[in-house]
């Protein structure tokens, strides 16, 4: 049985995710590309389909009140996933020889969804009233996102483990040594679009997600990394080395005998995802 809870409510732009709707409209769900070198993660324009998708479906049925995807109720994810199911074609994912590897890039990119959902909430709780003024949090209802699920959200902010969660992470923050530049896109996505339309490759692609549009470095050790990375490129002892972790990476496994189709997607540990 399908399970849905609030449906999407009508929006104009690029909030709608106009570009899959014609997809599928076409009669034939999106096929997603994936990383099959180190990350397994969905990759290139369907990526960002994907994962624009799953962002609407969250903010518009998901209360935010959990400390990460891993611990949201069970009925929401299936919710979810049948959803993304009715615009994507999982059926080519469950049929792959890669099968259990690719789910793991489909959860990653649903935890990472979640957590920027939740951070875009953190924001606007903040914005208007935050800790210090609960009522008129409360008392704001954000676009798109059902009033009962913004009072939920509000609430997991509150929680003494939130809290705690949110400044170690803050403070993770704070010692970010340089920023990225490679807009909304995961690094392996931008690489991916690189290598296709750009013949750029994984390496190049670290230099043009941290410099700015004259070429110049956003920061001293982003060079430094740069350099020492492609000097490790030019090595063959390390590109043996590397091309060999790489072939033993998932390759024929198959399906394992914890694969399951029907939980294909919450299979992992709950203890790897971070929270604004």
């Amino acid at each position: 049985m399908k399970l849905d809870a609030v449906p999407p409510k009508r929006v104009r732009g690029k909030a709608k995710n106009e570009k899959l709707r014609r997809l599928v409209k076409a009669g034939v769900p999106v096929s997603l590309t994936f990383d099959r070198q180190v990350t397994y993660t969905p990759v290139g324009k369907t990526r960002d389909m994907f994962s624009r998708e799953a962002g609407l479906y969250m903010w518009r049925s998901i209360p935010l009140d959990k400390i990460g995807w891993d611990n949201v109720e069970q009925h929401y994810k299936d919710a979810l996933m049948n959803h993304l199911r009715e615009n994507f074609n999982f059926d080519e994912v469950e049929r792959d020889i890669e099968a259990k590897n690719l789910a793991g890039g489909i959860r990653a990119v649903l935890m990472k969804r979640y957590s920027d959902r939740k951070y875009e909430a953190k924001k606007l709780f903040k914005s208007k009233g935050g800790y210090n003024d609960l009522e008129s949090a409360r008392a704001f209802h954000p676009k798109d996102m059902p009033y009962d699920n913004w009072l939920r959200t509000i609430e997991g902010f509150r929680e003494a483990k939130y809290i705690k969660r949110s400044e170690a992470n803050k403070q993770v923050r704070e010692k970010q040594q340089f920023p990225y530049r490679g807009g909304t896109s995961s690094y392996g996505s931008t690489a991916y679009k690189n290598v296709m339309f750009y013949d750029m490759d994984w390496v190049p692609t670290y230099a043009k997600t941290h410099t700015d549009n004259q070429g110049n470095w956003v920061d001293p050790v982003a060079e430094q990394n740069y350099d020492f990375v492609n000097s490790l490129f030019q090595t063959p002892s390390f590109l043996n080395q590397l091309n060999n972790y790489l072939a033993s990476q998932g390759k024929g496994k198959g399906k394992s005998k914890d694969y399951d189709s029907d939980n294909l997607f919450d299979n992992e540990s709950d203890d790897n995802d971070d929270d604004e």
